[in-house]
């Protein structure tokens, strides 16, 4: 019984010697040359080394995954039905009552857009009426030239701007304007006479003003941005600024105060490059320069939060800068260092002022000649008249020695 089992499960293949294949023999054999490729000592001066040399190196092992294996990625396609604008989820479009509390909460929130056109006229726009603008300035009043710059004030109605133009106007009323010629102009709404109206001008550039704004924190500081330059101004000084950058090899496009970090500088420029100026840390160079596209930049607005730069390209393309918290943020003692800076530069330059009227007061006596005085003018005495014809009578022997050679 166990015999036949055992017989069963074994099977016995049998094949002839000649169907294995032949044997293999190997032998020793000499080289044999396949390429002779000789020398030519004259593609040898067209060899050039490299330097350095780039290699790349890939310590880690080789891991792939099947198809099978794969994390399969799993899509929804969700949508909404506009029939009557958007509203919140939590508000429902047919209950009269809800959507009407909803309108009365937004109501309190003006939200008005302006906008400038081709034509001189200024038009604004109410987000909550459509697309049509909810009124435009007549013809008669409006600027004559394309309109540049308009700016919201802080007023209590919330609803009252001024725009500027190159035809140099201003119209509602002016804070500070910078003009095409490089002058800063500063106004004054409630002046009656044309002197008080405009009763401050700086020379700040030497082409446009592209950008000018106040400090947030010291308003008698402003900064502008022009030509190659930006400059820290003080309205004690009228006649040169207090703290300037060097002249850059591109031309500087943009410029703004940080919010938070009052002594930052953040300015654009013509390469696309954003830089950082700290004045509590380096006056001499920016701390931080970022390359962030190629082409020009030509605005930028900083946030709220003061950790955020929008920064606007020639191309139309909008760069999201995010700064360090040592950039966005003050210190405590940032104001007071700062106002010992501001302080100390502001009489630094009243006293070179001071200086260079009296110089252009002495050059302008000098041009002029000698003034004029009375025989009875008790001020001239016997020794000073002396003394003028000592100095006459040597200029004129000066002169008689040069004009004898002639």
């Amino acid at each position: 019984m166990e015999k036949s089992e055992k017989n069963d499960l074994t099977y016995e293949y049998t094949r002839r010697r000649k169907y294995f294949g032949r044997q293999t023999l190997f032998e020793d054999h000499g080289p044999e040359l396949c390429v002779s490729i000789p020398s030519n000592p004259a593609l040898y001066k067209h060899y050039i080394l490299r330097n350095p040399v780039n290699v790349a190196v890939q310590n880690t092992s080789t891991m792939s995954e099947h198809w099978v294996n794969s994390v399969r990625a799993e899509y929804t396609n969700s949508g909404m039905n506009h029939v009557e604008g958007g509203w919140p989820k939590d508000i429902n479009m047919n209950d009269p009552e809800a959507t009407q509390r909803y309108r009365r909460k937004i109501e309190k929130d003006d939200a008005y857009i302006h906008a400038v056109m081709h034509l001189g006229h200024v038009g604004w726009w109410d987000m909550r009426k459509g697309g049509e603008p909810v009124s435009i300035c007549p013809p008669h009043v409006a600027h004559r030239d394309l309109v540049r710059n308009v700016l919201f004030i802080n007023s209590k109605t919330g609803a009252e701007f001024f725009s500027s133009s190159p035809d140099g106007t201003v119209k509602w009323y002016v804070f500070m304007v910078g003009t095409e010629t490089g002058l800063v102009i500063g106004g004054n709404r409630k002046g009656k006479t044309p002197l008080e109206k405009l009763p401050t001008k700086y020379e700040a550039h030497l082409g446009p003003v592209y950008a000018l704004q106040r400090n947030p924190t010291f308003l008698k500081n402003f900064l502008t941005v022009g030509d190659w330059t930006a400059r820290v101004w003080s309205e004690d000084c009228r006649e040169s600024s207090i703290l300037w950058t060097y002249s850059h090899k591109t031309k500087l496009t943009d410029g703004a105060w940080n919010p938070i970090r009052f002594s930052l500088m953040l300015v654009t420029q013509w390469d696309g490059c954003l830089s950082c100026w700290d004045l509590l840390r380096r006056r001499s160079a920016p701390i931080v320069t970022a390359q962030l596209c190629d082409e020009p930049l030509l605005k930028l607005r900083p946030h709220e939060g003061g950790l955020l730069v929008a920064c606007g390209s020639s191309k139309g393309t909008i760069y999201l800068a995010e700064l360090s918290p040592n950039l966005g943020t003050a210190d405590k003692n940032d104001k007071q260092l700062l106002t010992h800076i501001l302080d100390r530069e502001n009489k630094r330059e009243r006293i070179l002022e001071a200086r260079m009227r009296e110089l252009r007061l002495k050059m302008r006596q000098d041009r002029d000649g000698p003034p004029q005085v009375a025989e009875s003018d008790p001020t001239v005495n016997d020794r000073d008249l002396e003394e003028a014809t000592a100095d006459y009578m040597q200029t004129v022997s000066e002169l008689e020695g040069q004009l004898k050679p002639l």
